[in-house]
């Protein structure tokens, strides 16, 4: 098999993955979003804030999930003006504004952080410890080519 024809198989197979994780993702969140009537954007925010501290702020979370300004900041709201997270000022700096996971978000949070758990355990299941470990490792190598190219 020549470079490219692997080349080419390898990044079908790669954006295909991709594809998957993202209808797994849905699938284990439905019913926490039906629930609690939260759209996958507001459920993203939550994962992100309970699972990024320090990182608590809209440009954060936009950055680092690869959506819009707006997208985050309809979600946040949404959020607020249910009392799931609250925005708080920076005392150093008042431009920036913090969003913090208030307590009423804390039962959904759990049910959120318990789907992921077993999203992945799905997903993981049957690799050795040392497939994961080398899993990991490609994915950050990978990570940092895709961050690479974003800066680019």
């Amino acid at each position: 098999m020549t470079l490219e024809k692997n080349t080419h198989n390898t990044a079908e197979c790669l954006f295909a993955f991709a594809g998957k994780i993202r209808k797994l993702h849905n699938k284990h969140y439905a019913d926490v979003m039906r629930e609690h009537d939260l759209s996958l954007g507001e459920i993203d925010v939550l994962l992100f804030l309970a699972n990024n501290l320090p990182h608590d702020l809209s440009k954060d979370i936009a950055e680092e999930l690869s959506v819009s300004k707006s997208l985050v900041s309809k979600a946040a709201d949404s959020l607020a003006k249910r009392g799931f997270i609250s925005f708080v000022h920076d005392p150093d700096d008042r431009r920036l504004v913090h969003l913090k996971i208030e307590e009423a978000a804390a039962p959904i949070v759990e049910k959120l952080k318990e789907r992921r758990k077993v999203l992945f355990q799905s997903l993981c299941k049957g690799l050795t410890p040392e497939e994961m470990e080398t899993q990991k490792q490609i994915i950050k190598k990978i990570m940092a080519n895709m961050e690479s190219e974003l800066e680019s």
